[in-house]
């Protein structure tokens, strides 16, 4: 029954075949050398050309980061935008697996794109966060939204912190 459903738990086994949990277990790992491990989550599959274009893009930023002195770091701005969804997809617990010795966990993707959730776009900067913005719902996340509401929202906000220099220099 085991090898028919890789994610089936102990306790399914255990009502199905009504010996203990314990008993299970034992078999499962002892004899026939099944181990249990979560899977593992990947944000999104990558073509080798977005890999490549991403390794490039931190080589440059490690070779900026080596040749600037402390006040350069002063200068960076990061940001990250995220999905939030309105529920949890899944229960880890339902997303273990049994695999036999050196198999490797199973990848699987993030929930699906048609569940309810939101855009978060949040940008950090040496003084802390340098804006938080939610998307509005319904709304579509393209060039425009960036240049008209997060470039100038995070301007004004990194104009208040430094209200000297302001953008120059980043």
């Amino acid at each position: 029954m085991a090898m028919k459903g890789k994610c089936i738990t102990v306790n399914q086994l255990e009502q199905s075949m009504e010996i203990s949990s314990g008993a299970i277990y034992a078999i499962l790992t002892t004899e026939l050398g099944y181990r249990s491990i979560y899977e593992k989550w990947v944000p999104q599959k990558l073509s080798e050309n977005q890999r490549l274009a991403r390794l490039n893009t931190a080589k440059k930023l490690l070779e900026t980061y080596e040749n600037c002195d402390s006040r350069c770091l002063t200068k960076i701005i990061s940001g990250e935008e995220t999905w939030v969804y309105y529920s949890t997809p899944y229960s880890k617990y339902k997303k273990r697996s049994w695999v036999r010795g050196d198999e490797q966990q199973a990848k699987i993707l993030w929930p699906d794109f048609r569940k309810p959730k939101i855009l978060y776009t949040i940008f950090f900067s040496n003084h802390g966060i340098a804006l938080q913005l939610p998307c509005e719902s319904g709304k579509a996340v393209t060039a425009s939204f960036f240049t008209e509401q997060v470039l100038p929202n995070l301007i004004k906000n990194i104009e208040k912190y430094r209200p000297k220099t302001g953008t120059r220099g980043i």
